[in-house]
């Protein structure tokens, strides 16, 4: 029985193994940056070009080609028997950190160096619908997060527009005595900040928590989830259809601790408090995944 099941999954494996690989096609091409990235980092790019080789797309094309043009410039050569490859630069993220920690540290918000990075970081908000991939709520706003990079336009997440956030309503505080943002930037940090706790609000999970990437339905159990390998594939071929249908939730997109600590934070500054209707369900959930 069992060797009939198999060549009954083979058949029908091959028969729509065609329509498979061009819905591949399709998914790897709609992720992939306009830079040539994947996620503007080198291990996910890498594999895009042996994704889009394994599917047949040739090397010269141009899919493959920018691909591979954006991990050259990833290339560290610090000697001339020495080379090794950056993994990611995450420019949103570092440079909001920064800005907050001069903020910190002393320096005005009316200096021309912290409106720069400010105007740096309100260009990075992703604005373009078309490019986006990660997934809201139905009906929820599709722009206005940030992304670990500012040039990875396909996926903005929880993690950095909470820290963003947090950056740009320090420099909009109103109790701060010193000067403020001159017209037009302050009227354009708050509009960003505006759809930024929007697009959060679409991407709030049930469970009350927020995922890095997308809006998910199931909460994970409490405390640490990845202490033991989890994957699709198993040595039981039944159990690894059972996973293909049924993905484990550790290869999804629960809610964490961490993303929803620091989005809690983005939002704090953007003047929401613990009574919000917002804010209350995400410190339950951190009630509940306390260990």
């Amino acid at each position: 029985i069992e060797a009939t099941l198999r060549a009954a999954v083979l058949e029908v494996g091959g028969a729509v193994g065609s329509l498979d690989d061009r819905a591949a096609l399709a998914l790897l091409q709609s992720y992939q940056n306009p830079n040539g990235s994947l996620d503007d980092t080198t291990l996910q790019t890498a594999l895009l070009v042996a994704g889009y080789r394994a599917l047949g797309v040739a090397v010269d094309d141009l899919r493959v080609t920018r691909a591979i043009s954006w991990l050259r410039g990833m290339l560290i050569e610090p000697g001339p028997d020495e080379a090794w490859w950056s993994c990611f630069s995450g420019n949103v993220w570092t440079t909001a950190l920064a800005a907050r920690a001069l903020l910190r540290s002393g320096t005005p918000r009316s200096d021309p160096g912290m409106q720069e990075t400010i105007t740096w970081l309100l260009d990075a908000q992703l604005l373009d619908e078309r490019l986006i991939r990660s997934t809201s709520k139905p009906g929820a706003p599709k722009i206005g997060g940030w992304a670990f990079e500012a040039t990875n336009v396909t996926m903005p997440d929880c993690d950095d527009t909470g820290v963003v956030l947090t950056t740009l309503g320090m420099v909009a505080d109103q109790t701060d005595p010193g000067p403020g943002l001159d017209e037009p930037l302050r009227s354009r940090l708050l509009a960003a900040v505006e759809r930024g706790t929007s697009w959060l609000t679409g991407n709030q999970n049930p469970d009350g928590g927020w995922s890095s990437f997308d809006y998910w339905e199931g909460e994970k159990p409490r405390g640490p989830m990845y202490t033991k390998e989890i994957g699709l594939l198993s040595d039981d071929w039944l159990k690894t259809i059972g996973n293909v249908v049924h993905p484990p939730l550790g290869l999804g997109s629960p809610a964490w601790e961490g993303v929803t600590a620091r989005v809690l934070c983005g939002l704090g500054y953007s003047g929401y408090d613990a009574r919000s209707p917002l804010v209350a369900p995400a410190i339950e959930f951190l009630r509940r995944q306390q260990v």
